[in-house]
């Protein structure tokens, strides 16, 4: 936590935060056990970066580990949970038929991902398919 608080402080350019636990918009959050605590590090940073009129800012994190496709924004950070490359794993694992990734572009200020979609491989629950579908989102945003 001491090395993400000295490198983000320090930072004088807009930061992408990549990480396997996702912090926000998980069901989950609390397996990780200190999302709080990160959150508040991104909040503060934002906070610093805003009133000295720097770019050193978070602007999006990138999470894992949930098996779903998920976006969100708090206090101006873009937050994507990215679904899982070959599997949802819910009451048992269910296999996508080929697997899926994503593209992402950053370019002037501007991140686009074009996702990939795909079917299950077998016949699964309606419940699971409502649920997770088998896709990443295309997005197109402004930083």
């Amino acid at each position: 936590m001491e090395w993400l608080k000295k490198d983000l402080f320090a930072n004088d350019k807009p930061v992408i935060v990549f990480m396997h636990q996702p912090v926000f918009l998980s069901d989950y959050a609390d397996e990780l056990g200190n999302a709080d605590e990160i959150l508040d590090i991104f909040d503060n940073v934002n906070f610093a970066a805003q009133t000295s009129q720097h770019n050193g800012k978070v602007v999006a994190v990138f999470m894992g580990h949930d098996h779903d496709d998920r976006y969100g924004i708090r206090n101006n950070v873009h937050y994507f949970m990215i679904n899982s490359a070959t599997y949802v794993y819910y009451e048992g694992p269910h296999y996508f038929k080929d697997s899926i990734f994503a593209f992402v572009t950053l370019s002037s200020g501007k991140l686009t991902i074009q996702g990939r979609r795909t079917i299950y491989r077998d016949p699964v629950p309606e419940q699971i398919r409502k649920r997770f579908p088998t896709t990443i989102s295309d997005r197109k945003l402004w930083l």
